[in-house]
């Protein structure tokens, strides 16, 4: 039996059992969908290098970015430890030494936390904080004009348009 049979004419025609339009759920998409970044790739790109607010006035933007230098900093030690041991047949600490362990481990912790550091940040979505962070890393050991190469062309814009701080 149908619904039409046991109902009268007059109740399905004044809308009381007129059935209801299915309201179109839309979700909110994870990366905004652009005409000109139809893969998944242009969009996450043109998701993680959006314009953000600062860290200093929006307290989600400072929890991501105190939790991708907090991961990236467990990360680049627990990633130069094992390699120092297995290349160099170094094992030690920073405070109990050795010497050299101490050295080595200093010089070779900066290039890889940049480069985690970038990695983290764009997974996290922060891509041009964190181009720009590891920039200031590579322009502390690098000269000029190599770690200029190095800048992504969003931390340079980002750079270019931020007036200068007095």
């Amino acid at each position: 039996m149908s619904l039409r049979a046991l109902c009268r004419p007059a109740e399905i025609a004044s809308g009381f059992l007129r059935p209801r339009p299915l309201v179109s759920r839309v979700k909110p998409k994870l990366f905004s969908s652009n005409s000109n970044n139809k893969s998944a790739f242009g969009r996450f790109w043109s998701w993680t290098t959006q314009k953000r607010p600062s860290w200093k006035e929006d307290k989600t933007e400072a929890a991501v970015i105190f939790v991708v230098f907090g991961i990236t900093g467990s990360s680049s030690v627990a990633f130069v430890r094992p390699c120092l041991k297995n290349t160099f047949g170094l094992e030690g600490n920073m405070i109990d030494g050795p010497w050299s362990y101490r050295l080595i481990s200093l010089i070779a912790v900066s290039p890889i936390y940049a480069v985690l550091l970038l990695t983290f940040g764009t997974i996290s979505g922060r891509h041009t904080f964190f181009a720009m962070m590891a920039s200031k890393i590579y322009g502390r050991f690098l000269p000029a004009a190599v770690s200029r190469r190095l800048a992504c062309p969003p931390a340079i814009q980002s750079r270019q348009k931020k007036p200068p701080t007095s």
